[in-house]
């Protein structure tokens, strides 16, 4: 893909829009064609507080913030990115070491095809110098365009 400007605004407002996503604070930094970039702050509320764990952020978190940051890169690859629904048939996620700070996603597009599309993402701790990497996921979505009945 190549990196083509696209309007940043809609992406913010889709987070916006979409209380659970807008709930667990995550950020839109930059979406060029085919790839977006997010942020999510560390959070106690969505993180594993109980008595002998580790203080990290809650594997689902993880997921949904590679799950909204594949979708947001598929949806750059559209004319018109709020136009065509997405569905998500196939998320997996390879869970790499905790997430114990703040977070920074990097998603991009495998493959956009007319019906079905492919990308992967890279979750890294934000607030250290090692580039440690917390999550990898590959996600697949079925894409309703307007000509699907």
């Amino acid at each position: 893909m190549t990196s083509e400007s696209v309007d940043q605004d809609i992406f913010e407002q889709m987070i916006d829009q979409h209380g659970f996503l807008a709930n667990m604070d995550i950020e839109h930094v930059r979406t060029d064609r085919g790839r977006t970039v997010l942020s999510m702050p560390y959070n106690d509320d969505i993180a594993n507080t109980f008595q002998g764990s580790s203080g990290s952020l809650h594997g689902g978190a993880l997921a949904t913030l590679i799950d909204a940051g594949c979708g947001f890169a598929l949806r750059s690859t559209f004319d018109d990115p709020i136009a065509a629904g997405l569905a998500t048939t196939d998320l997996s996620v390879t869970y790499v070491s905790p997430a114990t700070t703040n977070l920074r996603l990097v998603a991009t597009v495998v493959r956009a095809g007319g019906a079905v599309g492919f990308a992967e993402a890279t979750i890294k701790q934000a607030d250290t110098n090692d580039d440690q990497v917390v999550a990898r996921g590959d996600t697949t979505y079925r894409i309703f365009r307007d000509t699907d009945d």
